[in-house]
């Protein structure tokens, strides 16, 4: 594990056929969306724009993501960055613990920081939001790499935490 240290940062990526699959998923919803305005609300133009533009502006994102390498996390010997928000320093990370959320066939395993102090960072929205629910704002989703990526973040983030 000491050589891998030496090879840092680490940059690690959302899976490419997870984001085709949520490809598909968002085309069937232009399709749907298309088909039911039409049906339902074929002298409302306006609301059949509406649901063409963000079904459009959705599956766009979503190519935009699986072409251009949008990075879930980057490890650095001091720091982690989830996506593009703060970096979050390991000497203020108390524990990583890993939760598995849902049932069944939905289950999704997460890796969550454990922090005690929030003030030193500049959090986003979304963040602010789940900063004091069951979630960090500062959590991985593993459900979201491939198996192999998961399994080395996750011992590459523990072996770095327990150093510290």
């Amino acid at each position: 594990m000491e050589q891998e240290m030496l090879l840092l940062p680490h940059i690690f990526h959302y899976s490419r056929r997870k984001l085709f699959l949520y490809l598909l998923f968002n085309l069937s919803l232009l399709g749907l969306a298309l088909f039911f305005t039409w049906l339902i609300f074929p002298s409302y133009a306006f609301v059949y724009e509406f649901a063409l533009a963000a079904c459009v502006l959705s599956v766009l994102s979503v190519i935009a993501v699986i072409f251009i390498r949008h990075p879930l996390a980057v490890v650095t010997p001091e720091a982690i960055r989830i996506d593009f928000c703060c970096p979050l320093y390991f000497k203020d990370v108390e524990a990583v613990k890993k939760v598995v959320v849902g049932r069944g066939f939905w289950k999704k395993p997460i890796l969550i920081f454990e922090i005690n102090n929030f003030s030193s960072y500049k959090l986003n929205f979304m963040q602010r939001l789940i900063k004091n629910s069951e979630f960090s704002a500062f959590s991985i989703p593993l459900y979201a790499m491939e198996t192999k990526e998961a399994d080395a973040i996750e011992s590459l983030l523990h072996h770095i935490v327990e150093k510290e």
